[in-house]
């Protein structure tokens, strides 16, 4: 009876990583920037949901067109140092699965821009629980004639995107920069994803030896990278009515394991609960 009450008090609003990702393709010409953002459906519900009154209630549609002003205001391009100011030329839906929303944003620029920066603080004034607000991310490519296209870029509401034209024969796709942007998000990410940490936590509890230690968290690593690459490319989902709350159940399972059955936790039974909740 415990065990069921703590699982449905900490399921009541669990998701613990508030994340919304999408993507921007940014193509410069010398008198203007383009930039097409594709979106999910939960950033646009979310902004829906959170935002104004006259927001809230809509269908998917209506709140898709309100979503293009506020992307538009979220999201801020400088050329050298100075705000450009952008004006929204197109938004519609794409028909795939997961559905998705394009709008296209137009930025005048006077002249061919040296440095240009992206910044965007997407969904960050909407709080999901106390201390743990939504946000977004996307992945950036950046085209212009005559250059190689820069793919793989990341911008975040923490980590500004910083593009510089100084280099023609620039790499299509910078491997460090990608490493090191990659991994500094996904630190954040962990750090702040309270989940995993309780999770792992009770998961090393238990542990007697680095080699134990290093299994453990091997398997849930792995398990976590196949569900991921699952979802990206969208090959099985669940939905979050089914995920959230074997997210709790995972915790409280291991920390009564813990607690009842500490022979268990050392062979193992301890590494396929690591992989299956992973």
């Amino acid at each position: 009876m415990f065990f069921v009450c703590a699982l449905l008090w900490v399921s009541r609003g669990a998701e613990a990583h508030p994340v919304a990702q999408g993507g921007l393709i940014v193509t410069i010409s010398p008198s203007q920037l383009t930039v097409r953002a594709t979106v999910s459906l939960e950033e646009v519900l979310v902004a829906s949901a959170y935002g104004p009154e006259s927001a809230r209630g809509k269908s998917p549609a209506e709140a898709a067109q309100l979503h293009g002003p506020y992307l538009l205001e979220h999201l801020r391009v400088s050329a050298d140092g100075r705000r450009v100011h952008g004006r929204i030329v197109d938004s519609r839906e794409t028909y795939e699965k997961p559905k998705r929303f394009v709008y296209e944003f137009a930025y005048p620029l006077e002249n061919l821009a040296l440095e240009l920066r992206f910044e965007e603080d997407v969904l960050n004034e909407f709080e999901f629980a106390p201390g743990n607000r939504w946000e977004a991310s996307y992945v950036v490519q950046i085209n212009e004639e005559g250059h190689a296209t820069r793919e793989g870029l990341l911008l975040t509401s923490r980590q500004p995107l910083v593009f510089t034209r100084e280099n023609p024969a620039a790499p299509r796709l910078d491997r460090w920069q990608v490493f090191r942007d990659y991994f500094h998000h996904g630190l954040l990410h962990i750090l702040t994803g309270y989940d995993h940490l309780l999770f792992v936590t009770a998961l090393v509890l238990s542990v007697r030896s680095l080699w134990e230690l290093a299994k453990v968290i091997t398997a849930f690593t792995l398990a976590h990278s196949i569900t991921l690459a699952l979802s990206a490319f969208d090959l099985f989902r669940l939905p979050p009515s089914v995920v959230e709350p074997m997210i709790a159940a995972s915790i409280i399972f291991v920390a009564v394991q813990n607690v009842f059955w500490p022979e268990r936790t050392r062979d193992w039974t301890r590494l396929a609960v690591a992989f299956f909740f992973g």
